[in-house]
């Protein structure tokens, strides 16, 4: 128990980027009400924002004591505010989703404001009958407003330093610790060569000093020259026509990132996609991130265009388009998009990720520069000033930008980025079951299914044989089948009886089989039935077993954190740039409530009476249910694949929600 705010706040400008308490930033209201509510505290948003009036009041006091009129210079923020999340019905009013009765429970109002009195210098509670209307103990809201406590009168301020309120802000429950939180942030204020030490998740990412772009590393040339490389490439080159692809000496002169990435771009956009160009060692002899080409090309677009100012990111990708544009005119067989490595909608999806980061970067920390931006490799990163990279990179990072702030403080920015909403979390196997829980249960275990399916599709076959043989040879598909894989019927069916069965065996003797069920053999449709069956069992058991199976739950939730790292996001290590919508601690916030990971992963759920079904949040104390992911289980090969499918992808739902909670944290 404290009778001061004063550990309070110095835990609060210890986990703020600058150090500097400032509780008109709404990030740093969201951080205290953390804080309180990690210490027990009750109504801990109605005490941040008594201390957020408080501390409107006494900025304001300081403009008055330097002479200045408030009035004009500055208009102080004089009543308690609160975040009224409006989301819900903008996506309701815009056809989202139903989700019940509510999508984001009700909001959480401040049952009192306050005022100038009128000396106009001091703050005092607003008497009933005052201030706004309430409904219950929240302001109304007008026209997506929210309601403002009435000014106070027009008399003059009197001279002299106007006394501080002393409004009631003293938390019960707050466990202070304040031996150990100042023998912490005295260990944390040592500072390294760049600035004051940052850690996050246990990693250090504070910067040591380093002119970023005049490292060795950020100049170092391929061992391959331009003329090498076009000499071995003849073949997969695009033109000419048009003349080689060149950046413009604009672009080679503002971008903040190892020179190299400029030659590399270049080379690939002069090229056709094929055996040879989809691999990175084709375009230079020094290590870049990983993925499919197309992809690595995106990811470089993205890094160079974020480190330029909005002139030159324009020119930068009007260069590109124009250039792209002219190769499908003059080589009319790669008009498809798959033949070329940079194609349009990657030149797109990179500007759309480059308006995210911009977007979150110019709100997070404004008045910022980018000194320099980084491809996710140990060396690249490493010139930009991070120690040990393997231990303090961030969990999914592809980009990597150094942000110089208002006052100073060099900031590791990491970005994981995705090209569009469409984002397939896994693309699995139902096999990763017995990973996640080695005492799974035969109903869900995919070797037990696919032993089933085996030994089915032998004592069928032994039975039947002839009949199978027989309409092998009348049905073309089944005919057809049988020659282009080398093995007849017969010779399937005595394979499965040996145990020797694969996915080309069992292939052959399930076509006759459902080739036999349509002439209308009963045996035969009878078992095509019982396959089916099966299926959707398994099916239907797996997706009840990931909302049971603590195991399960858990495993699933481990193997989408690389596609969408919601814990590194949550804490704040990286954000995501999922086409041009930012996935960040404060989209985070206005989506689930909450930036806990703890509290969202308990909160996480497998909806099974769903088609499809989905991954969820659904708080315990409300009625908010928020679809993440779509699960798609299937056999790849119904009646004779063996092999389980388990795929994930952003729920087209979640797609929606995340666009809104954009368009008001960031605007549209």
């Amino acid at each position: 128990m404290i009778n001061n705010i004063e550990e309070i706040l110095l835990e609060l400008s210890y986990r703020v980027e600058t150090g500097i308490v400032d509780l008109m930033q709404e990030s740093q209201v969201n951080i205290l009400i953390d804080i309180l509510k990690e210490n027990g505290v009750k109504d801990a948003e109605i005490f941040a924002q008594k201390a957020r009036v408080y501390f409107s009041y006494l900025n304001e006091a300081s403009i008055l004591e330097k002479g200045k009129n408030p009035a004009k210079d500055k208009k102080p923020q004089t009543g308690a505010t609160f975040k009224a999340n409006s989301l819900a019905k903008d996506a309701q009013s815009k056809g989202v989703m139903h989700l019940g009765k509510g999508y984001y429970g009700k909001s959480k109002g401040v049952p009192a404001t306050y005022k100038k009195d009128d000396s106009g210098t001091r703050l005092v509670k607003i008497k009933p009958g005052e201030g706004p209307q309430y409904k219950g103990t929240q302001p109304i809201q007008q026209k997506g407003k929210v309601a403002q406590p009435t000014a106070g009168s027009k008399k003059a301020t009197p001279a002299g330093k106007p006394e501080a309120p002393k409004p009631n802000i003293k938390p019960s429950g707050f466990i202070s610790g304040a031996e150990k939180r100042i023998a912490a942030n005295k260990a944390k204020e040592k500072f390294a060569k760049g600035g004051k030490q940052r850690v996050i998740s246990g990693k250090d990412k504070t910067l040591q000093k380093v002119d970023s772009v005049n490292t060795k590393e950020f100049n170092r040339k391929h061992a391959m020259s331009d003329a090498q490389f076009y000499a071995k490439n003849k073949k997969s080159q695009i033109g000419p026509p048009p003349p080689l692809f060149k950046f413009p000496m604009e672009i080679l002169k503002n971008a903040k990132i190892p020179k190299r990435h400029l030659t590399e771009l270049e080379r690939m956009i002069n090229s056709k996609l094929d055996n040879d160009t989809k691999k990175w060692s084709h375009f230079s002899d020094i290590e870049g991130g990983a993925g499919k080409i197309p992809a690595q090309a995106g990811e470089l677009m993205t890094l160079i265009s974020t480190t330029l100012d909005d002139k030159n990111a324009a020119i930068f990708f009007n260069s590109l388009m124009k250039h792209e544009e002219m190769q499908v005119q003059k080589n009319p067989k790669l008009a498809k998009e798959g033949s070329r490595i940079v194609q349009k909608s990657w030149i797109l999806a990179a500007a759309n990720n480059r308006k995210a980061i911009r977007n979150r970067l110019g709100k997070e920390y404004p008045g910022a520069i980018i000194e320099a931006g980084a491809w996710d490799t140990e060396s690249e990163v490493s010139a930009l000033g991070l120690k040990d990279y393997k231990k303090n990179k961030g969990f999914s990072s592809d980009a990597y930008f150094k942000i110089k702030t208002k006052d100073g403080q060099k900031i590791l920015d990491e970005v994981s980025l995705k090209k569009s909403l469409d984002v397939n979390f896994l693309n699995s196997g139902a096999g990763m079951f017995k990973t996640w829980d080695p005492n799974l249960p035969d109903n869900i275990n995919q070797n037990v299914y696919s032993e089933k399916e085996r030994k089915g599709l032998a004592t069928f076959g032994k039975k039947n044989l002839q009949k199978l043989v027989n309409i092998s040879q009348k049905n073309k598909e089944v005919n057809a089948l049988v020659k282009s894989k080398g093995i007849s019927v017969k010779e399937a069916v005595a394979l499965l009886a040996s145990g020797k069965g694969s996915r080309d065996v069992n292939n052959i003797v399930y076509s006759a089989i459902d080739a036999l069920a349509q002439k209308g053999d009963a045996g035969a449709n009878k078992y095509v039935a019982g396959v089916q069956k099966m299926h959707k069992q398994f099916i239907s058991d797996s997706v009840d077993a990931l909302k049971t199976n603590k195991k399960l739950r858990q495993g699933l939730v481990n193997s989408i954190r690389e596609e969408f790292p919601l814990k590194a996001v949550c804490e704040g290590e990286e954000s995501m740039a999922i086409g041009k919508y930012s996935l960040d601690r404060s989209i985070i916030k206005e989506i689930f409530g909450t930036s806990n990971f703890d509290e969202i992963k308990e909160n996480l759920t497998a909806i099974t009476n769903a088609q499809p079904p989905y991954l969820a949040y659904k708080a315990k104390t409300s009625k908010l249910t928020i679809p993440i992911a779509s699960i798609g289980i299937r056999e790849d090969g119904v009646g004779y694949g063996g092999n389980i499918k388990f795929e994930m992808k952003l729920d087209k739902r979640f797609a929606k929600v995340l666009t809104l909670a954009n368009e008001k944290v960031y605007g549209k």
